[in-house]
């Protein structure tokens, strides 16, 4: 799997920290705040939560009681994906990992 890098743009003079700082507000939920990041509640964005998942599962119902939040499926059930796994400008210690039907 080639190393992806997600880039940001700073013109911070303590850059390590604005990078974390990013990664904790933009990827990170918190429980505090219901599942949603610090992001999607001050810029009142739909939690990636609440948006309709990709389900793998192939005999799931629409709506299914061990998925907290509820959320319908996205398509069909025993969607096949694919799992991306990416660094914050390549630091190991700052992974992003998406998820994306194939």
């Amino acid at each position: 799997m080639p190393n992806k890098k997600t880039k940001i743009h700073c013109n911070s003079p303590n850059t390590k920290k604005h990078k974390k700082r990013f990664l904790y507000n933009e990827f990170r939920p918190h429980m505090f705040l219901e599942g949603k990041t610090p992001n999607e509640v001050y810029f009142k964005r739909r939690a990636a939560n609440a948006k309709p998942r990709i389900e793998t599962r192939p005999l799931a119902k629409q709506l299914t009681p061990c998925a907290a939040p509820r959320t319908c499926i996205a398509g069909r059930a025993g969607a096949k994906v694919k799992v991306r796994l990416e660094f914050l400008e390549g630091r190991r210690h700052l992974p992003i990992i998406k998820v994306e039907r194939i």
